[in-house]
């Protein structure tokens, strides 16, 4: 009989049936309070872009909050951009999913005019456990290990990466804001790097009151 992981399993995130696999980063119940941190703090936005996507889970639940929104998501894996999209077909909500490596894409081929006048929202899960860091053996065999420890030794490259390519795009949009999730650990190193770029952030925490969610403020232009 097939494993239910290799063929496709069913789990609620907020409001939303999603189908995920063992290709994708499982839906966490602590990712919904990034969603709805987001949704409290981000009044209004005309593109959203989800980095790293893994099943659409919170591209496709900001919908609601947005609706009139652009939609955009984008991940390394083919497989999850395919089960992102059925995920996205169910519900009928209209994404545009692409391949890359983070931002760079969007930056490469990024109409700048189009964005001249917009507030742009990213929200990203990335990423973020450290190759030496302990979790739970239940996580390690059910996620894909790239989802996992794919930023790097200290689990922060990738939100490092992600930041620092949001200088760059602020410069083309009239409002930035990039919202992350991150190990708790990690948040000295986020206010760190706003406090160098000198841009402002505001933290906040999950269903434990663990901080795991930041929202970075890359003003106005």
């Amino acid at each position: 009989m097939p494993n239910t992981w290799d063929v496709g399993a069913r789990i609620v995130f907020l409001w939303l049936d999603l189908l995920y696999t063992n290709q994708v980063l499982t839906p966490r119940l602590e990712t919904e309070s990034l969603v709805l941190g987001v949704a409290r703090r981000v009044s209004g936005a005309d593109t959203i872009i989800d980095v790293g996507t893994g099943s659409g889970a919170i591209i496709l639940s900001l919908r609601s909050r947005y609706p009139e929104a652009r939609l955009h998501a984008v991940d390394i894996s083919p497989t999850a951009l395919a089960v992102a999209q059925k995920n996205a077909d169910i519900h009928h909500i209209s994404v545009d999913f692409q391949l890359g490596d983070l931002l760079s894409g969007y930056l490469t081929f990024i109409d700048h005019e189009s964005l001249s006048e917009k507030e742009v929202l990213i929200v990203a899960n990335l990423p973020y456990i450290g190759l030496h860091e302990t979790i739970g053996d239940d996580v390690r065999t059910d996620d894909p290990h790239l989802a996992l420890f794919g930023g790097g030794a200290d689990g922060f490259m990738l939100i490092r990466d992600l930041l620092n390519q949001g200088l760059e795009l602020s410069k083309c949009c009239r409002h930035l804001h990039i919202a992350l999730e991150f190990w708790h650990l990690q948040l000295p190193l986020v206010q760190d790097w706003c406090n160098e770029h000198w841009l402002t952030m505001e933290s906040w925490t999950d269903y434990s009151n663990i901080p795991r969610f930041a929202l970075i403020d890359y003003g106005h232009h």
